[in-house]
């Protein structure tokens, strides 16, 4: 994993537009009201734009190793004492299902673990796009699931 990776992945413009910001009261002093914001994010529209493919690759290349390995790379490149680099460990934590368990050879999400909370759910390659087998710890690519379309309404 290369060191600079939170530069990769999260210097990137931001998306929204900037509006004017509120002037301040200019009336007569008596009828001025008591409080008033300060906020930036009042009036803006303004937000973080991060890009996030890098993380989902890496993550998927490291497929076939095992998941102690990946996660000590990934806590020595990721300092937990740096907010933007603590955010990338967020997003990697959501990127790996660790606690699964496989039924009829897919993997679940254990009930109570990360997503599922009262009952095993299958690991949606869109979500998390590699999971920890549970048997050897191993890193693997989730399988992809075809979507369900809809059906198109009958036409008389």
């Amino acid at each position: 994993m290369r060191r600079d990776m939170d530069k990769v992945l999260c210097e990137r413009p931001r998306w929204g537009m900037r509006t004017k910001r509120r002037r301040r009261y200019r009336g007569p002093l008596e009828d001025a009201p008591r409080f008033e914001s300060s906020s930036r994010h009042r009036g803006g529209t303004k937000a973080l734009n991060e890009h996030l493919g890098p993380l989902r690759r890496w993550l998927r290349q490291q497929a076939g190793r095992p998941w102690d390995a990946v996660y000590g790379e990934l806590r020595a490149n990721i300092s937990p004492r740096n907010a933007v680099q603590m955010h990338i460990w967020q997003h990697a934590e959501h990127y790996v299902a660790r606690h699964v368990m496989m039924i009829d050879g897919k993997p679940h999400h254990r009930p109570g673990a990360g997503w599922a909370y009262l009952r095993a759910e299958p690991v949606s390659s869109r979500r998390c796009p590699v999971y920890v087998c549970p048997r050897t710890g191993i890193l693997r690519r989730t399988p992809v699931t075809p979507r369900k379309r809809k059906r198109a309404a009958p036409t008389e």
